[in-house]
């Protein structure tokens, strides 16, 4: 079976697939600014569990015998970061994501279409668009054109 491009519109917005299946619809949707993701305070927390985790996992052990592929100047962070108290370390991770999520905010981030899933019937289609109301806001089922 040969590789072809499939398309698909709504709008001004066109999706494109390089595929041997045969796809009927598209889902599309766009992000739900309310998600708890996007949520500054839980971004700051789940960030603050992280970087604990994070700097569990590099061991002194570890920093001094770098594998091959680690990447240097993450080894300098880890460094940098595990000589500042740990406090220091939580509200410099927690400042970055409140950065991150403002900044998301401050973009068209929340505008675009995005892909949810390329289906090959209607009724997964219907489907994943239903499951997709969950997350997405705006999700339309969009016929591929032939």
């Amino acid at each position: 079976m040969r590789t072809k491009t499939i398309r698909a519109t709504h709008g001004n917005a066109v999706f494109t697939r390089r595929t041997n299946r045969t796809y009927t619809h598209v889902v599309i949707g766009k992000r739900n600014r309310h998600d708890r993701i996007y949520n500054v305070d839980y971004v700051q927390d789940r960030a603050e569990k992280n970087i604990v985790g994070y700097l569990n996992y590099w061991t002194d052990e570890r920093l001094n015998n770098p594998r091959s592929w680690d990447d240097q100047k993450e080894i300098a962070n880890v460094k940098r970061l595990k000589a500042m108290p740990i406090d220091e370390v939580i509200a410099e991770s927690r400042q970055k994501e409140k950065q991150r999520i403002e900044k998301l905010f401050a973009t068209e981030y929340f505008e675009e279409w995005i892909v949810i899933g390329w289906c090959g019937r209607l009724d997964l289609a219907q489907k994943v668009a239903s499951r997709g109301t969950k997350i997405y806001t705006d999700v339309f089922m969009v016929e591929v054109e032939q």
